[in-house]
Protein backbone atom coordinates (compact mmCIF):
# COMPACT_ATOMS: atom_id res chain seq x y z
CA UNK A 1 0.00 0.00 0.00
CA UNK A 2 1.45 3.10 -1.04
CA UNK A 3 1.70 6.17 2.21
CA UNK A 4 2.19 9.42 3.23
CA UNK A 5 4.80 8.42 6.62
CA UNK A 6 4.74 10.57 9.73
CA UNK A 7 7.33 9.53 12.65
CA UNK A 8 4.63 6.46 12.71
CA UNK A 9 1.17 7.63 11.43
CA UNK A 10 0.45 7.59 7.80
CA UNK A 11 -2.08 8.13 4.91
CA UNK A 12 -2.36 5.24 3.32
CA UNK A 13 -3.26 6.03 -0.83
CA UNK A 14 -5.15 3.25 -2.61
CA UNK A 15 -5.84 3.89 -5.96
CA UNK A 16 -3.14 0.94 -7.12
CA UNK A 17 -5.12 -1.24 -5.11
CA UNK A 18 -9.45 0.11 -6.47
CA UNK A 19 -7.67 0.02 -9.92
CA UNK A 20 -6.38 -3.84 -9.64
CA UNK A 21 -9.93 -4.96 -7.58
CA UNK A 22 -11.09 -5.04 -11.08
CA UNK A 23 -8.31 -4.70 -13.54
CA UNK A 24 -9.10 -1.38 -14.64
CA UNK A 25 -6.41 0.19 -16.70
CA UNK A 26 -4.25 3.96 -16.22
CA UNK A 27 -5.96 4.69 -19.86
CA UNK A 28 -9.32 3.07 -19.27
CA UNK A 29 -9.35 5.43 -15.79
CA UNK A 30 -8.45 8.23 -17.68
CA UNK A 31 -10.95 8.00 -20.25
CA UNK A 32 -13.76 7.29 -17.63
CA UNK A 33 -12.83 9.86 -15.08
CA UNK A 34 -11.68 13.04 -17.94
CA UNK A 35 -8.41 12.98 -16.31
CA UNK A 36 -5.23 12.71 -18.48
CA UNK A 37 -3.75 9.30 -18.85
CA UNK A 38 0.04 10.48 -17.42
CA UNK A 39 -1.66 12.36 -14.60
CA UNK A 40 -3.69 8.57 -13.58
CA UNK A 41 -0.13 7.22 -13.85
CA UNK A 42 1.63 9.33 -11.77
CA UNK A 43 -1.26 9.33 -9.03
CA UNK A 44 -1.19 5.42 -9.24
CA UNK A 45 2.61 4.82 -9.22
CA UNK A 46 3.74 7.41 -6.54
CA UNK A 47 4.95 6.67 -3.24
CA UNK A 48 3.96 10.32 -1.89
CA UNK A 49 1.45 12.74 -3.18
CA UNK A 50 1.95 16.10 -2.12
CA UNK A 51 -1.13 17.09 -3.41
CA UNK A 52 -4.41 16.57 -4.85
CA UNK A 53 -6.62 19.01 -6.08
CA UNK A 54 -10.85 18.30 -5.08
CA UNK A 55 -11.06 18.75 -9.19
CA UNK A 56 -8.81 15.88 -9.40
CA UNK A 57 -10.36 13.75 -6.31
CA UNK A 58 -14.06 13.97 -7.30
CA UNK A 59 -13.18 12.96 -10.87
CA UNK A 60 -10.92 9.63 -9.58
CA UNK A 61 -13.85 8.90 -7.52
CA UNK A 62 -16.74 9.61 -10.06
CA UNK A 63 -14.91 7.41 -12.78
CA UNK A 64 -13.82 4.67 -10.23
CA UNK A 65 -17.38 4.10 -9.59
CA UNK A 66 -18.80 4.03 -13.34
CA UNK A 67 -16.13 1.58 -13.56
CA UNK A 68 -16.27 -0.10 -10.75
CA UNK A 69 -20.39 -0.38 -12.41
CA UNK A 70 -19.64 -1.14 -15.56
CA UNK A 71 -17.35 -4.36 -13.91
CA UNK A 72 -21.18 -5.35 -12.25
CA UNK A 73 -19.77 -4.31 -9.23
CA UNK A 74 -22.20 -1.69 -7.01
CA UNK A 75 -19.83 0.40 -5.26
CA UNK A 76 -19.90 4.40 -4.50
CA UNK A 77 -16.16 5.11 -4.54
CA UNK A 78 -15.38 8.22 -2.07
CA UNK A 79 -12.09 9.53 -1.09
CA UNK A 80 -11.93 7.59 2.03
CA UNK A 81 -11.73 4.74 -0.11
CA UNK A 82 -8.82 6.40 -1.34
CA UNK A 83 -7.26 7.94 1.39
CA UNK A 84 -6.78 5.81 4.64
CA UNK A 85 -5.72 8.11 7.71
CA UNK A 86 -4.05 6.13 10.61
CA UNK A 87 -3.01 8.44 13.72
CA UNK A 88 0.65 9.24 14.29
CA UNK A 89 1.03 8.46 17.65
CA UNK A 90 3.92 10.30 18.39
CA UNK A 91 2.19 13.45 17.80
CA UNK A 92 -0.98 12.32 20.00
CA UNK A 93 1.11 11.58 23.02
CA UNK A 94 2.23 15.31 22.92
CA UNK A 95 -1.37 16.37 23.21
CA UNK A 96 -3.52 15.61 26.73
CA UNK A 97 -7.39 14.56 26.22
CA UNK A 98 -8.48 17.81 26.23
CA UNK A 99 -6.12 18.74 23.48
CA UNK A 100 -3.70 20.88 25.76
CA UNK A 101 -0.02 20.31 24.95
CA UNK A 102 1.38 18.15 27.61
CA UNK A 103 4.30 19.72 30.42
CA UNK A 104 7.04 18.05 29.26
Amino acid sequence: MRAFFGSQGMIQWRLRQLMAEINLSNNDLAEIAGIHRVTVSKLKNSDVIKQISGDVLNKLCNGLTVAYRRKDRDRVITPGDLLVFTPDQDYLQKENPKGEPKDG
